[in-house]
């Protein structure tokens, strides 16, 4: 089995069309290379059920998302559990609209053992549901949960905060 590392991730052609893809030479808008503030946090709580064999995730909230139009932000959440990342794999939530803390509040289970979770990575991706006929991007940030890191037995709850991939921040 392949171990992935955030640097092959983003590196790879083979990744599915909804990730964060910086190979094919488009660019972050001005307004979020410029920003040097946070793009927000989500709240997520994740642990694993011994006596089901599954792992949990529940997707909790997000705050101070980064702005993509006057009216706040139309955010979903989508999740896959690494190295699978076909739509079947995939999990998403419900969009929440015109908002910049948007609550989720959404469970969401993945059928694995406990020692393949443990070679497993959480990618959760905040997203903009843009429309179809815009050039924006809609990708608002994302945050990758390493289990080999983490006793997932215990379970964690906690908010994590959002970066993009390739972005560069100035201090």
């Amino acid at each position: 089995m392949r171990r992935f590392d955030s640097h092959s991730l983003l590196s790879e052609n083979s990744i599915a069309s909804s990730r964060f893809d910086l190979t094919d030479g488009a660019s972050y808008p001005e307004v979020i290379r410029n920003h040097q503030g946070s793009f927000g946090e989500i709240h997520l709580t994740v642990r694993y059920a011994t006596l089901r064999n599954k792992l949990i995730v529940l997707v909790d909230a997000c705050r101070n998302l980064f702005r993509c139009a006057e009216n706040g932000t139309d955010s979903y959440v989508r999740l896959y559990l690494l190295p699978d990342q076909t739509w079947r794999h995939r999990k998403k939530t419900h969009v929440k609209k015109r908002t910049i803390n948007p609550v989720f509040n959404e469970k969401f289970e993945f059928d694995v053992s406990l020692e393949e979770v443990k070679n497993r990575k959480l990618d959760v991706s905040v997203k903009n549901n843009k429309m179809f006929y815009t050039r924006e991007r809609k990708d608002i940030g994302m945050v990758m949960i390493d289990f080999s890191q983490l006793d997932i037995a215990k379970g964690i709850t906690q908010w994590f905060e959002l970066t993009l991939p390739g972005l560069k921040k100035f201090s």
